[in-house]
This record gives structure tokens, sequence and C-alpha cells, in this order.
């Protein structure tokens, strides 16, 4: 089963760093996070990231949530994450839904760790950024 989930998350990221460089968004692998609205052109967009509670050496699912300003779900749209203590940046993709689901494995120990969340800025809507927290016992 891991070698499977390890494929499949190999092959997600691959999808979602192709979206984002079809998309002619290049700065989507920066790193440093704000918590302010990255964009001030656009559309306004509101992200939200839940708390997630695991265990070391088991996966979580961490899940985001984009709309616009009136609530709409935004849909095809690409989330980057970063977990504090974990330098790698995870690329995901907002469904019709506007969900963006990442399916994360849990390397760390015990303790908290802040989940940062970001949708660059694109042509329609600007960017926003939210944090949550990964509770690791």
């Amino acid at each position: 089963m891991k070698i499977i989930n390890n494929k499949i998350f190999i092959l997600v990221f691959l999808v979602g760093i192709i979206l984002a460089l079809s998309m002619g968004n290049n700065n989507i692998l920066q790193a440093g996070y704000s918590t302010v609205p990255t964009g001030t052109n656009g559309i306004p967009t509101d992200l939200t990231v839940n708390n997630i509670h695991g265990s070391t050496h088991h996966y979580a699912f961490i899940k985001a949530y984009l709309t616009d300003n009136h609530g709409k779900p935004l849909s095809n749209k690409i989330i980057a994450f970063n977990i504090d203590d974990d330098s790698n940046i995870y690329i995901t993709v907002t469904s019709t839904s506007g969900y963006a689901l990442l399916y994360y494995y849990i390397y760390q120990s015990s303790g908290t760790y802040p989940i940062n969340a970001k949708f660059q800025e694109d042509q329609t809507y600007s960017g926003s950024t939210s944090t949550s927290m990964l509770t690791i016992e």
C-alpha cells in the first residue's frame, strides 16, 4: 500500500506542477508566506485550512477550501501547502466544489506544527493565505 500511495502522491504532485506552469503561474513555488492577501488586483478570495490531529508515521488529509468574495467555490485553482519543519512545498488543485486535499505523511515527532496554505493570484482572482495547525500526539 505504501508504494501505491507514493506513486499516487507523485502523480498528483506532477499534475499540480504541470498545471501551475501551463497557467503561467511560475511564482507558485516561491517560499515565504504572509498572512495577508497576496494580490491587490482581481476578485478577492478566501482560503481556509482545517486543523489536523495525527500520529507519527501515519497519513492525514489536510483540506483547504477556496472561495471568491461571495462564497462561490473556485475550481481548478492551485493551492501550495507547506508544513513547518518540512522543507517541501506540496501542490494541489481545487475540485469543482472548491476543496483541495493533501494526503500528507506525518514524519514529525510529537508537537504542534503550523500548516501554511497559499493561493497565488491569477488573472482573475487575488491571492490569499491561511494557516492552521498540525498536532501530533
